[in-house]
């Protein structure tokens, strides 16, 4: 390693261990990468040859807790539910649990609710619903918000969902779609109103604009629960098994593609 002086303050740069070759100096010289070199080191069970008997100890210690909590039953599926465009099974059930809890930490209606499809990264199989399964499906830590938006930004918002084969949403809305654009639209059974402000349920991530949602940044006010969405789906799992109820789902006329 080269030896560098005049130096009021050093940094090092941390890198993926398979590269080497790069020195920082603070002394205003300039150096430039010769060579680089990197290996494949297989991560196997190569490694697990010699154990640490403390640190197997600590960890085994955790993970019985941990698999205990995660691997809790808190409920039922009636059939196995996935997720796909223009609607699903999966998608429908958690716009639909989406809005009833906006409404519920809000204090106040919610006009609809919307998700992603490629949020819900695991099928809900038919059976037992754990905490893991869950975790599997809703993998993120989205956070439920909800915000106002007015009729303009909600038919732009819409116009999004036609260009792209649909996304979640809940039963509230009844879309219709031709050649990627919008044939019919109501919420709540009447159409969209330009002047009105809506209450939509959804995803901190998708406030920010991201999965092609853009419209939801026009905003006027966003409301934060700072509850996860996952939080939200086990709450109201068990709620189902305390009701001796099965968590079910339904596809119906929310998005329909005309051919």
């Amino acid at each position: 390693m080269l030896e560098m002086k005049n130096c009021r303050s050093l940094y090092w740069l941390l890198l993926i261990p398979m590269f080497s070759g790069i020195i920082l100096s603070c002394s205003g010289k300039r150096y430039v990468i010769q060579e680089i070199q990197s290996s494949r080191i297989l991560m196997d069970s190569t490694w697990d040859a010699r154990v640490n008997p403390e640190t197997r100890k600590l960890v085994d210690s955790y993970k019985h807790q941990l698999d205990y909590q995660m691997d809790r039953v808190v409920g039922e599926s009636a059939q196995n539910m996935s997720s796909s465009t223009p609607q699903s099974l999966l998608t429908n059930l958690t716009s639909d649990v989406m809005k009833q809890y906006g409404a519920k930490y809000t204090g106040k209606p919610v006009d609809f609710a919307v998700c992603n499809v490629h949020g819900h990264r695991s099928a809900l199989a038919k059976g037992p619903i754990s905490v893991r399964n869950l975790y599997e499906v809703y993998s993120f830590d989205n956070l439920l918000v909800v915000l106002e938006l007015d009729g303009n930004s909600v038919a732009n918002l819409f116009r999004y969902y036609a260009s792209n084969g649909g996304e979640g949403v809940s039963s509230d809305v009844q879309l219709t779609i031709k050649d990627k654009k919008i044939v019919s639209l109501t919420i709540g059974g009447q159409p969209v109103e330009p002047q009105r402000n809506y209450r939509i349920a959804t995803l901190d991530y998708l406030a920010d604009g991201n999965s092609g949602m853009k419209a939801l940044t026009k905003a006027v006010s966003v409301f934060n629960t700072q509850v996860t969405l996952r939080d939200v789906m086990i709450d109201y799992i068990q709620k189902c098994t305390d009701a001796g109820k099965k968590v079910d789902s339904k596809l119906d006329d929310r998005i329909i593609i005309v051919k």
